[in-house]
């Protein structure tokens, strides 16, 4: 029963969209309507600045911790992984917006630095660098998609972590099916 309360109140908190809250009371805007359509932190970023930005990944962030740190604090055994699982998923398919949300980044990296504080901080670095280099927020995103589940499976060996590690990178990057494709065609929008 506690699984499930762990999974139904982490999927509600990943549902939270941020995004979309902070255009639409803030700024009186739909942000689905404006650049990708995307409720995330770089879409708000790029039409409505860096505070509308920052306050969204915040937002994102902090929830992915919230619920895994909930979730280890229930269940020792299993809660972190419930929780990262459908903190990730609510965000991706928030209730609130029909099922439709964000890519999962800043959320996936919340969960994380509970879940797996070591790891969390690689990818973070790899992501960080990549986007300095690049300017390409997706760029760093789907490297590190990648790069997740590896580093999952090298600091957790065969486990449960490790499959929910895996199973929340694919998701990340078929959200991001779109930015792939324009990455190799070298259409890839720039942060700045």
């Amino acid at each position: 029963m506690m699984k499930i309360f762990i999974a139904l109140l982490s999927y509600l908190l990943g549902s939270l969209p941020a995004g979309f809250v902070i255009a639409k009371f803030v700024y009186k805007q739909d942000i689905r309507t404006l650049g990708s359509g995307n409720i995330g932190a770089t879409n708000l970023l790029r039409n409505f600045g860096k505070s509308a930005g920052i306050m969204t990944f915040v937002f994102d962030y902090f929830k992915g911790i919230l619920a895994v740190f909930i979730g280890k604090k229930l269940i020792v055994d299993g809660g972190v992984t419930i929780a990262l699982i459908f903190v990730v998923l609510g965000h991706i398919f928030s209730i609130f917006l029909k099922f439709r949300g964000g890519k999962g980044i800043a959320t996936s990296f919340g969960a994380l630095c509970v879940a797996d504080f070591k790891m969390a901080m690689i990818l973070i670095t790899i992501f960080i660098i990549l986007v300095v280099l690049t300017r390409k927020v997706s760029l760093g995103s789907v490297v590190v998609a990648s790069l997740a589940p590896l580093l999952g499976f090298y600091y957790h060996g065969i486990s449960s972590f490790s499959f929910a590690v895996l199973f929340i990178g694919a998701l990340v990057e078929l959200r991001h099916k779109d930015n792939i494709k324009r990455l190799i065609k070298g259409e890839e929008k720039k942060l700045f």
